[in-house]
């Protein structure tokens, strides 16, 4: 249950620490029903600002060259579907177009590295880059953007990093619905990659003994409708537990680890959160969608997800053109190109976290089959069920799969 003063300070915390004014313009696509895209809504009338809504999916592009708007809120999906897009246009695109964006791409990555300290040489290169490259890509956002707001999963150090080159700032919040929902976000012009900012003002944040963050203030529910037991399971001295695993960083930025209930349990006795692994592995130009399995296992598997662009590509390479995506799904070379991508994008976790096998699945998880929130977070256990026969297939020992 969120009352208005619930969601009246949330808006009011928002407009402060994100610097909303009237002059803003929100372009917004995501469901209006989820609580990320609806404080938006409220902060943007509470500041003021104007709110225009995309007409489809579909039409995003469009729109915002038609809005120019000066802040988008967008979900980490979206994040990599936009970059993962770009870099294959630039692979298809003419000699010329592709190296002269992969050289501004390489000179924006310097840039970032060197920080202030880059000389006239560095600075020099990345003007040329940005007027040749990243100033007509902001062009193509309408190039009015501000920021944009990520929230309702992490997101992925390296996508991140994408849109800052391109002159993007992204800055990542968190919260629950519970929350009204939102908790912490980064600030503009403070933002730190790979954490959700700091909590908002009257808001407080601390962690439990298990690293799970608890959160208390004005934002937070007065309980479940008609549900006094989950409320008390959740709601102690006013503090909220978010069952959300956490950290502070040596600034003081909060750190998602996972969601607690996600913690996968081996039968070993170790505990391992599957998100770190999953954006590792989804660091491969290959890998659009990861989700690891191995809850009660003795070894971590994986369900994905195939890049269709990249992986038709690399499949013509290798003479196997002729072949449809299924075909290519069971090809051994195809399995062995993705047991290489694995290997390489998780070598820095320990032997226990490795994922020993893995499912290549030919269609993308969607809401429309109950497999994705709003917000496109994973359902696992809905996933779990409608992939029960590949995911046993990789446990050959098994007899009945947990998670």
């Amino acid at each position: 249950m969120l009352t208005q003063g619930n969601l009246a300070s949330n808006a009011a915390a928002m407009v402060e620490s994100q610097e909303i004014g009237h002059s803003d313009r929100c372009l917004s696509f995501l469901p209006l029903s989820h609580a990320f895209e609806r404080i938006a809504h409220l902060t943007f009338l509470a500041a003021g600002g104007s709110i225009f809504y995309a007409e489809n999916v579909n039409s995003i592009v469009a729109n915002l060259a038609e809005v120019r708007p000066t802040i988008v809120v967008c979900v980490p999906r979206v994040f990599e579907k936009v970059r993962s897009r770009m870099l294959e246009n630039m692979l298809s695109a003419s000699w010329l177009q592709k190296n002269v964006f992969f050289w501004a791409l390489r000179i924006g990555k310097k840039l970032r590295k060197a920080g202030k300290g880059c000389g006239l040489g560095l600075k020099t290169e990345a003007l040329v880059a940005d007027v040749l490259v990243f100033s007509k890509v902001r062009r193509r956002f309408g190039g009015k953007m501000r920021y944009f707001v990520s929230g309702g999963a992490p997101l992925i150090s390296e996508v991140g990093e994408f849109f800052e080159v391109l002159g993007f700032e992204i800055l990542e919040g968190y919260g629950l619905t519970e929350s009204s929902p939102v908790i912490a976000s980064n600030r503009p012009g403070k933002a730190r990659l790979g954490t959700v900012g700091v909590p908002l003002p009257g808001v407080e944040v601390r962690l439990a003994g298990d690293g799970e963050i608890l959160t208390r203030g004005p934002h937070v529910m007065r309980g479940y409708y008609n549900r006094p037991d989950l409320t008390e399971e959740v709601l102690h001295d006013g503090w909220l537990s978010t069952g959300d695993i956490g950290a502070f960083d040596e600034k003081g930025f909060l750190k998602i680890v996972d969601r607690k209930k996600e913690i996968l349990v081996m039968s070993n006795g170790k505990n391992i959160a599957p998100q770190p692994i999953e954006n590792a592995l989804k660091k491969s130009k290959y890998i659009s969608m990861a989700m690891v399995v191995g809850d009660g296992k003795n070894y971590l598997t994986a369900l994905l997800v195939p890049n269709v662009d990249p992986l038709l590509r690399y499949a013509r390479k290798k003479g196997m053109a002729k072949k449809s995506l299924s075909e290519l799904l069971k090809d051994e070379g195809i399995r062995g190109l993705f047991r290489e991508e694995i290997d390489r994008h998780t070598a820095q976790f320990a032997r226990f976290e490795k994922v020993k096998d893995f499912a290549l699945l030919a269609e993308e998880f969607t809401q429309e089959r109950n497999e994705l929130t709003p917000t496109l977070k994973f359902k696992r256990q809905n996933i779990i069920g409608a992939y029960s026969d590949s995911i046993e297939r990789l446990y050959p020992e098994a007899t009945r799969v947990r998670g």
